[in-house]
């Protein structure tokens, strides 16, 4: 074994991995090796899990690097070993708790005879040294390495190495989680702006069949008063009321499916038309009432997508706000159109209205965070990019389709296939 010294240009790798990355995993992936490298260590790793009362740690995620390919792969098989709470106190409350590394050699984790013993035992590990990982104050994950060769007496450089790691790992958590709070906070306002626009239309369109209702409502009423009961009316009365009381419903249940945090909702399986459909019920009389025509032509096959509905509802309300906004001045021909399309196994809800194409140098910056076509306090210049964010979570995309002489944004989905 060669003799180890603290490599400064390592750290600074380290550290530039950490910058460069959004992800952890994909930071320790691209330092992996050169860490093996340095501290001459066949396996590196960071193991992540939550203690689940007396059965202690329960191992549930991994990262792991192997540097020799005689070295077999081997946390990645013990995902969800129990580790005893006994078994880990102690070295928890002597060390990690302390926010100190934990070394141990073959030699003495046999002689523990414990969980530990059993989590090593045939991964011919002769020397392993962890460091901790806090997160709110609490430790959340090890990051270590392995020498699967040699009994390590002194491991003060691999420590130093290992609790650097460490702490740049908790950073990349604290800026992760921030980031998010950021996004669902700017979400948030992008789904209060959207609404707010679209209260005019709204309120319109729920005033309708209320007027109905209420109408019909007052003619039961004048039959109980003169003792005059009509049944065929009634019926067509009760009809007309029900009717009406659903087409409320499905306002106020579009209005619920945009405005609630839909951030933790589970991926549903729906299809693109019923996605269509719920958005108009609220959103198409802003349209009408703007004397602005809107044409549908979807595709009548299901084409299923498995998703967060809301959210793709949120999406393509925006974009219809973007283009009543682009077209609400303008004095020539007047419309908005959305179409569907479906190959390759995605499918896309296209949103084409009458504006003129936009040139080169808006389309390319039209999504950044914050730049916007329109005038001061017209817009909040998130709501592109938050719409494209969203659908790269579901595998998607928004883009602008270049080739169309109109203004036409494209939502893009990963179609359901079913085996």
């Amino acid at each position: 074994m060669k003799n180890l010294e603290l490599n400064g240009e390592l750290l600074i790798k380290i550290s530039e991995a950490f910058n460069d990355e959004v992800n952890s995993t994909m930071a320790l992936d691209k330092i992996a090796a050169d860490i093996c490298d340095s501290l001459d260590a066949q396996r590196f790793f960071m193991i992540q899990y939550h203690f689940h009362g007396s059965e202690g740690f329960i191992v549930d995620e991994f990262f792991e690097h192997t540097s020799d390919s005689s070295v077999q792969p081997s946390h990645r098989y013990q995902k969800m070993i129990r580790l005893d709470f006994q078994d880990t106190s102690a070295m928890y409350f002597d060390k990690f708790s302390k926010g100190l590394c934990f070394t141990a050699t073959e030699t003495e984790i046999n002689h523990m005879n414990n969980s530990l013993t059993d989590f090593y035992r045939g991964t011919n590990v002769k020397t392993t040294v962890l460091a901790p990982v806090f997160k709110h104050g609490q430790m959340c994950a090890l990051v270590g390495i392995n020498d699967v060769y040699n009994e390590r007496v002194n491991t003060e450089v691999e420590q130093k190495v290992l609790l650097f790691i460490a702490r740049l790992i908790e950073m990349h958590f604290y800026r992760h989680e921030n980031l998010n709070n950021n996004t669902t906070q700017d979400e948030q306002v992008q789904k209060l702006a959207t609404l707010g626009k679209m209260t005019s239309g709204i309120v319109h369109e729920i005033n309708n069949p209320m007027f109905v209702i209420y109408g019909y409502s007052s003619k039961i009423e004048q039959m109980i008063e003169k003792d005059e009961f009509n049944l065929d009316k009634l019926k067509e009365y009760s009809s007309m009321i029900g009717r009406n009381v659903k087409r409320i419903n499905s306002i106020i249940t579009g209005l619920q499916m945009i405005m609630r945090d839909s951030s933790r909702d589970e991926f549903e399986v729906t299809c693109l038309n019923k996605i269509v459909n719920n958005t108009l019920d609220f959103a198409k009389e802003k349209i009408r009432l703007g004397e602005i025509n809107l044409e549908i032509d979807l595709l009548t096959d299901e084409l299923p997508v498995e998703c967060r509905p809301g959210q793709i509802v949120q999406v393509l309300t925006n974009l219809l706000n973007n283009s009543y906004d682009a077209l609400e001045a303008s004095r020539g021909e007047r419309w908005i159109k959305i179409t569907s399309a479906q190959g390759n196994g995605r499918c896309q809800i296209l949103v084409t209205d009458s504006g003129e194409a936009l040139d080169n140098d808006v389309a390319q910056k039209i999504m950044e965070p914050f730049f916007s076509t329109k005038g001061p306090g017209k817009g909040t210049g998130l709501g592109l990019s938050i719409s494209r964010e969203i659908l790269k979570r579901h595998d998607g995309d928004l883009f602008i389709d270049s080739d169309c002489e109109n203004v036409r944004f494209v939502i893009d989905l990963p179609m359901l296939q079913y085996e």
